[in-house]
């Protein structure tokens, strides 16, 4: 916490300075409180949890980081970068591996050699996967990642499997479930076809910095005033205007703005019934949960994969991470991701459970994988992971942005954020458009 810009501090008479108030030391949260601070005002970061970061976490052992929530950024995030930038970070980044192996049918399969590739498609296969991509992502790209400007139903209100119901078998088994696991963390039969474009077009180079993604977090919150273990209980609104929060203890923060940084059905719950057509959007988002049982290896494992997909769609985990490329030691430390109908009976299951399954498929990734090697293991559990995408949910999305920005004293942040750029980017936008620069 920042001495020098005290929880308790009001805006200065005349001067243009106001108090920002933030409900949610995530990223975008914390990015927001970041900029309002630069920008000269007042801010106020509450955090119910012990640590920041939200989403964004981390899972050590012996110096080694493996991140759990978001892995890596992307050479798109702009925003991103730049706050990356501001906090020193500029010139620490570091390459991601891109070498991917590709279980299918019990065969693995290398996503680097192009002989691999076209062992798995058919002819029909590859005609298929051209035909998706002039039809889909080459039109999708004029669409931008990272906000929202229009509802697009033509792609809104398709769901992904019937895009590709009538497409070869083989580009939909080995190209689109696994992808759509992996991107939009869910079975294309419930993520809408422009959710899937979106997120495939999004996709460039990646990197990230020394201890992972955290790290950002960590600097963040190290600099500014953040209250751990305040847990609010419902905004306060006067006139139709917000005007702070109400803590579970009773007592009340006020603020000249409120930037609510919490996953949809999270900010649902603090939004007042007074709000009610924005409480009821936000009460309509579903997030999936996520869990991520990590492994600490006593070595790396060989043949320089980064990156692991199992195609078959009743595996809960199907995705995985080796992050010995940026670990101090060099040692593999391997996240896996469960997500979707697979992984849901586990939401409840032990870490004992959770952790034997998670060994079974580290042993699919890695055939000659030897249990001996894990010196370490844990789980990570997401109440909310990341948000679905059903038809119809950036229709609903575009008239949340349009009711908050409508809405006097309240600025959303991260209650549908895909992914850290488009957070980030709604916190940087309610600093510029609601606060301004204090003179």
């Amino acid at each position: 916490m920042d001495a020098d810009a005290p929880a308790g501090a009001r805006s200065g008479p005349g001067d243009g300075r106001k108090k920002l108030l933030v409900v949610g030391a995530g990223i975008s949260g914390l990015a927001g409180a970041w900029w309002a601070r630069e920008a000269g005002h007042d801010v106020e970061v509450l955090e119910a949890a012990e640590v920041p970061g939200g989403r964004v976490a981390c899972v050590e052992h012996e110096g080694d980081r493996v991140p759990v929530g978001a892995q890596y950024y992307h050479r798109c995030y702009r925003d991103v970068t730049d706050l990356l930038t501001e906090l020193g970070f500029g010139d620490r980044f570091q390459r991601v591996g891109h070498g991917q192996r590709m279980v299918h049918a019990e065969d693995l399969f290398d996503a680097r050699r192009a002989t691999d590739l076209r062992r798995l498609l058919s002819v029909g296969g590859k005609l298929s996967a051209l035909y998706f991509g002039m039809r889909y992502l080459g039109p999708g790209k004029r669409f931008p990642s990272h906000e929202l400007r229009a509802d697009v139903p033509a792609m809104d209100d398709r769901l992904l499997s019937d895009a590709v119901a009538h497409l070869d078998r083989t580009f939909g088994d080995t190209v689109v479930r696994p992808t759509c696991r992996g991107l939009a963390q869910a079975e294309p039969e419930l993520v809408s076809l422009l959710h899937y474009v979106r997120l495939a077009n999004m996709q460039t180079r990646t990197f990230s910095i020394p201890g992972g993604t955290y790290s950002l977090a960590e600097a963040l919150a190290d600099r500014l005033p953040v209250e751990y273990g305040a847990r609010v209980a419902t905004l306060l609104e006067e006139r139709g205007r917000v005007v702070g929060a109400r803590l579970e203890d009773g007592s009340e923060r006020r603020a000249d703005h409120v930037l609510l940084a919490l996953p949809g059905q999270a900010a649902a719950r603090v939004v007042p019934g007074a709000l009610g057509e924005l409480k009821a959007n936000l009460e309509s988002s579903r997030h999936g949960a996520a869990i991520v049982p990590v492994f600490f290896l006593d070595r790396a494992v060989q043949g320089g994969f980064a990156n692991y997909l199992d195609t078959d769609p009743d595996r809960p985990f199907a995705v995985g991470l080796d992050h010995a490329g940026s670990t101090p030691s060099g040692r593999s430390a391997v996240a896996l991701f469960g997500w979707g109908r697979a992984a849901e009976p586990l939401v409840e299951a032990s870490d004992d459970t959770v952790l034997a399954l998670a060994m079974e498929q580290l042993g699919r990734f890695l055939p000659d994988f030897n249990p001996n090697w894990v010196v370490h293991a844990s789980v990570k559990r997401h109440p909310f992971g990341a948000p679905r995408f059903p038809v119809g949910q950036y229709r609903r999305n575009w008239e949340l942005q349009q009711l908050a920005e409508r809405q006097p004293g309240l600025s959303l942040t991260d209650a549908r954020g895909a992914h850290q750029e488009a957070s980030v980017r709604r916190a940087r936008w309610a600093v510029r458009n609601e606060l301004g620069h204090a003179r």
